[in-house]
């Protein structure tokens, strides 16, 4: 017997019919053509009378109980379903970065950066609703120092506190706010410090009117923005500034007999101009290797009184700055390494945050400007370590190797020097504890284990356990 005819007989469960088939009054089309008769035939056999012939049961071994063929499993779906709305809500909620945290990963491009880029490059956080408040001062810090940034959808403001002014100036500051749209973003930034006086003679003669000004470092201002680029996101700003304090008196003096007025003015003067354009990749992470890469061109002036623009050498300066990043991650815990290289070439001596020379023309040996140029590597590491639920630790540290030379003289007499060093470490580490919407962040006081350990005061500096603290908060 053929084996698919065995099988229909097992799957029927009718002994006549397998008798039947047996006997070979049914053919296979008979089966597939005339189903209708089939069945019919089966229903009849069912009802009808067991005929006097009867088959032994000895001669016929019945069959087997029917076994149903097993299920099939059905086909795997590959129909797309959107994510959860509570898992979209849960993301949209997290807090955003302190400006802290650049600080504790030692800026590595690789990791994700803090909401103080958003005077950078604004146009990371067009569609957002984020604040992010700091307090505290921190020397090390390379990018925002200040105490409040907000952004609501299309525009923005920060009220900041550049690096310089921190060590310079600490009661001046700067407000800046702008506006974003998908592929771009831009804001303007502004600091004053200036002040102004009148004042008369006290005595008869000679009679005078006295009108003041004084301008104070780092009174400016400044446009800045991004620009999204595929993969890159390209960014730029221009500042002016004012470098060094500079003063400016008018005298007004009346000639008692004729009463002839004269007019005499005594002014000095600087300015800084500073152009940037740079561009950086997101970040990869484990991914890839991220960077980030920009080139400043900045040019001093300062004239004393009495000296015009056309008697000084203008201190021009050359920047260019680079950084590569990579992280290497397990189970949340990540590990960044990164290279951090700056090269400076200036023509003057001193650098781009000061003005330390005297570049007037033609005053004794001053002849000529001075010239120097640098190069300085720093490789970092940083850490980011969750320690219990909501919290983590965040710290690193960094080590330069720096090659510099300077003509030291000014003018055509040169005194060259030139130093190879391997500067100090700098290391900083933090705590953060984000929850939902809002999250806390803060930086341990670099001297925190010198004369203590304190919680309040006993620092060196003056201050209590933390140098910094951040809080921020997700409005969307």
């Amino acid at each position: 017997m053929a084996p698919w005819t065995q099988g229909f007989a097992i799957v029927n469960g009718s002994i006549p019919e397998f008798v039947a088939i047996c006997t070979g009054q049914f053919q296979l089309e008979d089966i597939l053509v005339k189903p209708i008769s089939l069945v019919a035939l089966s229903v009849s056999a069912a009802l009808a009378v067991v005929p006097t012939k009867t088959v032994s049961a000895a001669a016929v071994t019945p069959a087997p109980a029917p076994v149903l063929a097993p299920t099939p499993a059905p086909a795997p779906s590959y129909t797309y379903s959107a994510p959860a709305p509570e898992a979209t809500a849960a993301s949209e909620s997290t807090a955003p970065l302190a400006p802290i945290h650049d600080d504790l990963i030692q800026g590595n491009p690789a990791l994700p950066g803090s909401i103080g880029a958003l005077l950078t490059t604004p146009s990371d956080f067009y569609g957002k609703r984020e604040a992010a408040f700091q307090w505290g001062t921190n020397p090390n810090s390379s990018s925002f120092a200040g105490t409040g940034l907000a952004v609501v959808d299309q525009y923005f403001v920060g009220f900041d506190q550049s690096r310089l002014n921190q060590l310079v100036n600490p009661d001046h500051g700067q407000i800046a706010g702008g506006y974003l749209n998908p592929m771009f973003g831009a804001g303007v930034k502004l600091t004053f410090a200036k002040q102004w006086g009148s004042s008369d003679s006290l005595l008869p003669t000679p009679q005078y009117t006295k009108e003041s000004s004084s301008t104070y470092a780092f009174d400016g201002m400044g446009i800045f923005g991004s620009l999204v680029l595929r993969d890159l996101v390209v960014y730029a700003n221009m500042d002016w500034v004012t470098p060094v304090d500079f003063n400016s008196s008018t005298y007004v003096i009346t000639n008692p007999g004729t009463g002839a007025k004269t007019q005499i003015t005594m002014a000095d003067r600087s300015d800084a101009w500073k152009f940037r354009i740079g561009a950086k990749t997101s970040p990869l992470g484990d991914v890839g290797m991220s960077w980030n890469a920009n080139l400043q061109y900045s040019i001093y002036d300062y004239r004393g009184q009495g000296v015009s623009s056309d008697s000084t050498y203008p201190v021009h300066v050359i920047q260019q700055f680079g950084q590569i990043g990579k992280t290497f991650s397990a189970e949340g815990f990540v590990l960044a390494a990164g290279l951090d290289e700056q090269i400076q070439f200036t023509n003057g001596y001193g650098n781009s945050d000061s003005l330390l020379i005297n570049n007037a023309k033609g005053t004794g040996s001053i002849e000529g400007p001075d010239n120097g140029y640098s190069l300085r590597l720093e490789p970092t590491l940083a850490v980011i370590l969750p320690i219990f639920e909501h919290w983590s630790v965040s710290g690193g540290a960094r080590v330069g190797l720096e090659y510099k030379t300077d003509d030291i003289y000014p003018g055509s007499k040169a005194k060259s020097t030139s130093q190879l060093v391997t500067t100090a470490p700098k290391g900083s580490v933090g705590v953060r504890y984000a929850r939902g919407r809002w999250a806390a962040e803060a930086l341990v006081q670099p001297d925190f284990l010198n004369n203590g350990p304190y919680l309040i005061s006993g620092s060196g500096t003056g201050g209590g356990m933390l140098a910094s603290l951040g809080l921020t908060a997700n409005f969307k």
